[in-house]
């Protein structure tokens, strides 16, 4: 029981991302151009590696190493910008792998202060712990802006993809490999509620038809970021994530969501 204890505390810490003072919010991940500034770089770095062989007893050893990186870089020229967004993370407790998992995201848009604007994205992935490596896409489309205001900021997104899926049966020696057309749209709304809180988050919806079960696989997915100044240097940041997909390729969770909650301190 104290082992299993350990454990889950050790896991607890490992896979709860560093909480950054800047918030960087574009799309999916963190990077927010500004409207009335151009030619400059933008970044949101952070990373974290754990190593740990305490045990409870000599027949309940617990070896741990892990790491955490992500990396969001972006340079915003007067009418355009690139982005490139990245996270990674990794846990393993003594022979068992608990967590694999990561991505790169490319994106760019053209005549970003418009209303409406172009945009091109790529992005490599992996999970490896759900037997997803890789999954490749790349796309491009609309972004619309419907309001931005100084406290208020609704977009949203309309375009198509290509994406590529290679998965590894859980049960069985087999991989299966997937390629569809899919629709991409998404959702994003950021409000400053006050001078101290603010929230953020977007909701992708892609779609495409898999002509070999003569249906649409759906996908949602959620992001949702809370961030409260308690003082001029100390915020509280919490983060939620989830996705969900009507018809996994193999027999694994569809709903999937992960929550993550800390304190940011700035120098």
């Amino acid at each position: 029981m104290l082992y299993k204890i350990i454990v889950f505390i050790l896991f607890l810490l490992c896979v709860t991302p560093i909480a950054n003072g800047q918030i960087l919010n574009i799309d999916k991940k963190k990077i927010d151009p500004k409207k009335d500034s151009s030619n400059y770089f933008v970044a949101d770095l952070n990373a974290s590696i754990r190593a740990f062989n305490r045990s409870a007893g000599v027949d309940d050893p617990v070896n741990l190493f892990g790491y955490n990186f992500g990396g969001d870089v972006g340079y915003i020229a007067k009418e355009h910008s690139l982005m490139l967004m990245n996270q990674y993370d990794y846990l393993q407790i003594n022979d068992g792998v608990f967590l694999n998992a990561g991505y790169s995201h490319l994106r760019t848009i053209l005549k970003r202060k418009n209303t409406v604007s172009y945009e091109g994205f790529a992005q490599y992935q992996y999970d490896n712990f759900r037997g997803l490596h890789p999954r490749l896409l790349g796309g491009g489309g609309l972004r619309i802006t419907a309001l931005d205001k100084k406290r208020f900021a609704l977009r949203f997104g309309l375009g198509f993809m290509y994406e590529y899926e290679q998965w590894e049966h859980p049960y069985e020696d087999e991989t299966v490999y997937m390629n569809l057309v899919k629709n991409s749209s998404y959702l994003i709304a950021r409000w400053s509620i006050n001078d101290y809180v603010s929230l953020n988050g977007i909701c992708f919806f892609q779609t495409g038809y898999d002509s070999e079960i003569d249906a649409f696989r759906n996908r949602i997915s959620a992001d949702v970021n809370l961030n409260v100044h308690l003082t001029e240097r100390l915020r509280y940041v919490g983060t939620f994530n989830a996705n969900y997909e009507d018809r996994p390729i193999l027999p694994i969770t569809g709903f999937i969501y992960s929550l993550t909650n800390g304190i940011s301190f700035t120098l």
